[in-house]
């Protein structure tokens, strides 16, 4: 009985530091007033006051507070718990923060990215961005391309309002007569100056009309060919071509 609470007085003073004459709780043990025991930490927290998880005072590497102390520890930003807290990986480049370490994986998106659909889900740039693999920012593509694989005129994957993509993925406004349209170096900012002539308006491409002319019916936002033109649809552009 002696050496049984010989042992439980010896545990209690390792609990303990003397500091100055007074004492003071170990490292990863805490207490909120001198007048308590000391209690060992939850195993998320560096220091605390208490044994729960969100008495935590502070936080053991990789980790930090959500609020002000005493609080609860999390991974910091771009990490997520492997298992647990204080085994925190990082997230895939693509998330500001994420659930795990895929792309599909992110809860938060880094600027002008946004989350696709409802979190966790992946990230992607905003019109007028890219982003490089294995980065973590987007990057403004060529004015000439509305969406884009990289930086350079060559990299258009999409084209903006009244400009054609070409096999060498340039954008080019349409200009001109639209059966043979010729083409500006500058396709930023593109005005559709002429519609097909089977369109009394269009939006987008010259051929896909919004209204028809003489009362031709419209299907798919494509009008019946008017006199003087014939339907020619592997035509590179406006399918109505005039007749010879």
């Amino acid at each position: 009985m002696i050496l049984i609470q010989f042992v439980m007085s010896a545990n209690q003073v390792d609990q303990k530091r003397t500091v100055r004459g007074g004492c003071v709780c170990l490292h990863g043990w805490g207490r909120r007033d001198k007048a308590e025991k000391c209690v060992e930490c939850h195993f998320s927290c560096d220091t605390c006051i208490g044994p729960d998880e969100d008495d935590c005072t502070s936080c053991r590497e990789g980790n930090q507070l959500t609020e002000a102390a005493p609080a609860k520890c999390i991974c910091n930003d771009k990490t997520y718990p492997n298992m647990y807290v204080t085994n925190c990986s990082n997230c895939h480049p693509s998330c500001a923060n994420c659930i795990g370490p895929l792309d599909t994986h992110c809860t938060e998106c880094h600027p002008s990215a946004f989350l696709e659909g409802f979190s966790p889900n992946k990230c992607t740039c905003y019109d007028g961005f890219y982003m490089p693999s294995g980065t973590d920012e987007c990057f403004a593509c060529h004015p000439t391309c509305k969406n884009c694989t990289g930086p350079e005129i060559t990299d258009c994957y999409e084209c903006h309002h009244g400009a054609y993509i070409t096999i060498t993925n340039e954008c080019f406004c349409y200009e001109g007569p639209v059966h043979e349209f010729t083409t500006e170096t500058d396709a930023s900012a593109c005005e559709i100056t002429e519609c097909s002539p089977n369109c009394s308006s269009c939006f987008t491409y010259p051929w896909r009309c919004d209204g028809c002319l003489q009362s031709s019916l419209m299907i798919n936002n494509f009008c019946d060919c008017p006199e003087g033109f014939t339907y020619q649809p592997d035509t590179d552009g406006d399918p109505c071509v005039p007749d010879e």
